[in-house]
């Protein structure tokens, strides 16, 4: 359980949707680790921590484990520009007059992509 519940965490910070400074501070046992942490695995039920230094911890009891981000900086603001050069098709291939009001599938075209769209 605890093991799971670890990796939903990390799986959570590392998303891209929230990041983190560079700097972590890993303490293990109550005793901060000069090292930064670059990957976590896990054998069975051990944790293992890889180092950027290529070493590598591995103990059974994740709640001696605790890596800390110095700043979380939160969430990204989105990209919210409008694309008036999109241009907007039917199912059928039939160019629409701009974008569709009524629900449906669509596809939208623009300079470098085309994509189906569910409205």
């Amino acid at each position: 359980m605890r093991k799971q519940l670890l990796t939903l965490c990390l799986a959570l910070t590392c998303t891209g949707i929230a990041w983190a400074d560079d700097t972590q501070t890993v303490t293990i046992d109550g005793a901060t680790q000069a090292k930064t942490v670059r990957q976590i695995t896990f054998s069975g039920d051990q944790i293992v921590l890889h180092y950027s230094d290529g070493t590598t911890y591995s103990g059974d009891d994740l709640s001696l484990v605790v890596i800390t981000f110095s700043v979380s900086n939160g969430i990204s603001t989105p990209d919210q520009t409008i694309d008036t050069e999109a241009v907007w098709y039917d199912l059928a291939g039939r160019k629409l007059s701009g974008m569709p009001t009524k629900s449906g599938t669509y596809i939208k075209k623009t300079a470098n992509k085309t994509i189906k769209v569910q409205k």
